[in-house]
């Protein structure tokens, strides 16, 4: 004869069940302060995610379709957007956020990570991980706007000619170099 405690054993389905993938539209049933993301407004038209210095926002847009995909790239980088996708718009960085990662970056030292987490908490103070997470996309964008800004530096941005080997290096002027930082006769002085 079984007790209890015997017949309301129920079988633990094992980490399975908590190791699904959610989706950022999902919401945790119970859940107040992890509401779920926005897809679309009453107008149908998709909310982005917009990652900006002041935060992380979700706002719907609204864009001409008549162009195509590439017409959308460049609308977005028009008005100082780099998405972080090239063929469906998701997730699109302003151009101050990312400058501002770079400068954090050389001058401070701040990781990629603590940037973005910076960023979450900023926008929501109680509770950031109720913040999308978007730091791969945040990583992959900084590095092509990296790239980018690398290439318009040395002209070559708006061209459709690919650098060449040693085009995008800066002038080093510690380097030695023969008539500018050592004497013309510089082979004749390394045999005294």
């Amino acid at each position: 004869m079984a007790t209890e405690s015997e017949s309301t054993f129920v079988e633990d389905p094992g980490d399975e069940a908590d190791w699904e993938d959610m989706e950022d539209t999902a919401q945790l049933p119970g859940d107040p302060l992890k509401p779920g993301i926005p897809q679309k407004d009453i107008f149908d038209n998709p909310f982005i995610v917009i990652v900006d210095s002041s935060g992380i926002h979700h706002l719907p847009i609204i864009s001409c379709s008549c162009g195509g995909p590439v017409e959308r790239l460049t609308d977005a980088m028009a008005v100082g957007l780099l998405p972080s996708s090239f063929k469906d718009i998701r997730t699109v960085f302003t151009i101050g956020c990312l400058e501002d990662f770079r400068l954090a970056n050389l001058e401070c030292k701040t990781s990629a990570y603590q940037y973005y987490q910076k960023l979450r908490r900023r926008t929501n103070t109680g509770n950031p991980t109720s913040v999308p997470n978007r730091y791969a996309e945040f990583r992959r964008a900084s590095r092509e706007w990296r790239h980018l800004t690398k290439l318009m530096e040395h002209g070559i941005g708006h061209t459709l000619q690919s650098p060449h080997t040693g085009e995008l290096a800066h002038f080093c002027p510690a380097c030695p170099q023969p008539g500018i930082n050592l004497p013309a006769d510089q082979e004749e002085s390394q045999d005294r």
